[in-house]
């Protein structure tokens, strides 16, 4: 383990510990093995998430933990009772969070209807406890409510040519960012249907565990509407022969539990162009993607798009 990880996990009082790293997305995460027991260390980017977001999210999930039987991660306190520590010192200093790990199997690319279903029940329940929840002392105030949250791209903003940004490509993409904006600023118009949400309910933060379906990864939390939650949801079924079947037992899980909370297609339609919309910005914004990858991503996107704004 590097000095650094090694420092950051000190304040926990954990034997043994023996640390490896698990993956490198936004974050980084380790796995932590010891004599007690596994668990999740992750790190934050720099600059993505402030201490008071991480320290929302981390109080959202302890009310969970208490209030339901929902299967969600338990943040682990050091031994003095902090929820999380500074990884790094200075301005480099981000949040580190331990997690106990939850056992079970990701569900990834490898989902039935029935597993849908299942999961649009739990997203359901994670948009209903919001009505208990009552945030206290200094809370985020972060809100899902830019169509472009790491702002507009370049490309779209250019007057000449773009490599990998025809001119159809940019009127197509900037309609759809238009048409976004304009249903989030109506939508955001009514603080009143604001709730704490997940906002990242994807397969690959599903985990079939003994105890139900697990949900992971609560590192997008903030303030935004149910509708966003479920197009961002619903997104990550797009695509493929399973498509219309998936997302049907997605939906219908979901409404077993909030039958009159089902938006009509078209508002479906605009909440999952608003993923597309918000995942683009990011990949942009970021550099995730460069080069013959991010012109071949465009083009996927593209169609994408094109098929949803009929």
């Amino acid at each position: 383990m590097s000095a650094r990880i090694g420092k950051a996990l000190a304040p926990y009082g954990l034997t043994d510990a023996r640390v490896r790293l698990l993956a490198r997305h936004t974050n980084t995460l380790y796995r932590v093995d010891t004599a007690d027991g596994r668990y999740v260390f992750r790190v934050s980017a720099p600059s993505l998430r402030t201490e008071r977001e991480v320290a929302s999210e981390l109080s959202w999930l302890n009310a969970l933990r208490r209030d339901t039987d929902l299967v969600v991660p338990e943040v682990v306190a050091t031994r003095s009772g902090r929820r999380f520590v500074s990884v790094g010192s200075g301005a480099a200093a981000v949040p580190g969070v331990l997690f106990r790990w939850i056992e079970g199997r990701v569900a990834g690319d490898r989902i039935s209807p029935a597993l849908a279903r299942q999961a649009g029940g739990v997203l359901a329940r994670l948009q209903d406890h919001p009505d208990r929840f009552k945030p206290r002392g200094a809370f985020s105030t972060t809100r899902l409510d830019r169509a472009w949250p790491f702002g507009v791209p370049r490309a779209l903003e250019s007057q000449g040519r773009v490599a990998g940004w025809p001119k159809a490509r940019r009127a197509l993409i900037g309609g759809a960012a238009a048409r976004v904006q304009a249903w989030l600023d109506a939508l955001y118009a009514d603080p009143a249907g604001q709730r704490f949400l997940h906002l990242d309910f994807h397969p690959g933060n599903w985990k079939r565990a003994d105890g139900g379906l697990a949900v992971l990864d609560f590192d997008d939390t903030r303030w935004a509407y149910p509708v966003q939650d479920l197009g961002i949801a619903l997104y990550y079924l797009l695509d493929g022969p399973a498509e219309p079947v998936l997302m049907g037992a997605f939906l219908d899980g979901y409404a077993r539990v909030r039958p009159s909370c089902v938006p009509d297609a078209d508002v479906l339609q605009t909440a999952i162009i608003a993923r597309q919309i918000d995942l683009l910005s990011y990949v942009l914004a970021h550099g995730v993607l460069k080069g013959a990858e991010l012109t071949r991503w465009l083009a996927v996107v593209e169609g994408r798009l094109r098929r949803l704004t009929k």
